[in-house]
């Protein structure tokens, strides 16, 4: 059961990184189109596709441990993502 969950997650990474990626107009909605912001929608998607393909790995290796590290580093990267571009909507709209 872990392994589909793994996998679903995984995919669902690689949905968020093509959209951080190369559908990056949703987020240029909400703060400015500068090659500031750019790198920064490039960095988070390079590292949510990374952890994408970590989540693949580990869903062939079905450890629980490594793959309780590996949820807890997710939700991490998510919640620094969403207080980084929190920070970036109030900065360009203030």
């Amino acid at each position: 059961m872990i392994r589909i969950g793994l996998i679903i997650f995984a995919v669902l990474l690689f949905a968020v990184s093509y959209y951080l990626l190369m559908k990056n107009e949703g987020f240029l909605a909400l703060i400015k189109n500068n090659p500031e912001n750019l790198k920064f929608l490039r960095h988070f998607g390079l590292i949510y596709a990374a952890l994408g393909v970590s989540g693949i790995l580990l869903a062939i290796i079905n450890h629980r441990i490594p793959t309780f590290i590996y949820l807890f580093l997710v939700f991490i990267v998510a919640s620094f993502f969403g207080i980084r571009l929190a920070k970036k909507i109030t900065i360009d709209k203030g």
